[in-house]
């Protein structure tokens, strides 16, 4: 219920040497930092000329959920993590193998990402790791 990478650091933090991952790692979706998110926030707030509309935010690629867990692996500074795939397309029943987003009227509007779903994550990851090591992550 809170992301793909905080269930990774919280599975490894408990056994460093297998990590469980529902599915077969290639479920892949666009992952957004939160300062484009507010810029995004911030960009409709002085634009918008409507009463209600709706936008997409998201990056233009994607990442994967393997891609994921070598990411935290990484920063975790673990090597020769086991990872134990669950099988099938899906992490769980409800799970979209393959997310994307059109965000083309958004950016019509001047939009435009300042990470890519690697950076965002990296920096997702980081951010649970100092709360990790300060006993904060539950």
């Amino acid at each position: 219920t809170h992301g793909v990478a905080y269930d990774f650091i919280q599975r490894l933090v408990k056994d460093p040497t297998e990590l469980k991952i529902f599915g077969d790692g290639t479920q892949s979706k666009p992952y957004v930092h939160i300062e484009d998110i507010l810029k995004a926030f911030s960009l409709m707030e002085k634009s918008q000329t409507e009463r209600f509309d709706v936008f997409n935010v998201g990056t233009q690629d994607h990442l994967t959920v393997h891609e994921i867990a070598d990411i935290v692996c990484e920063k975790m500074r673990l090597s020769n993590v086991n990872y134990a795939f669950t099988g099938g397309s899906r992490g769980w029943k409800a799970d979209v193998p393959i997310y994307r987003l059109n965000t083309d009227k958004i950016r019509a509007r001047g939009w435009r990402d300042t990470y890519n779903s690697r950076e965002a994550v990296v920096a997702a990851v980081n951010a649970m790791l100092e709360n990790v090591q300060h006993g904060n992550l539950s």
